[in-house]
């Protein structure tokens, strides 16, 4: 029986693995004007929420030079609200 091979998140796997943009923002922002105020509200977190997440990705990365790691709950955690 074989084992799955084992995906080593390191700063190749991030180049690899780029998040893409949300288009949400971007197709609603014509429109910012017109909706619902609870609509913009939740867009705005969302976008928010992403670009924190975002961030936080790269931190997760060990760097021999740091010398303390990050939880994958800085990313996590802005990634669930």
């Amino acid at each position: 029986m074989q084992s799955q091979p084992v995906l080593k998140f390191d700063a190749h796997f991030l180049e690899a693995h780029k998040l893409s943009e949300p288009i949400l923002y971007k197709a609603l922002a014509p429109t910012i004007g017109i909706l619902n105020a609870d609509l913009v509200i939740v867009v705005t977190e969302f976008h928010k929420n992403f670009h924190e997440a975002k961030m936080a990705l790269p931190l997760l990365v060990d760097n021999e030079g740091r010398k303390y790691s990050y939880s994958p709950t800085i990313v996590l955690r802005p990634a669930t609200r």
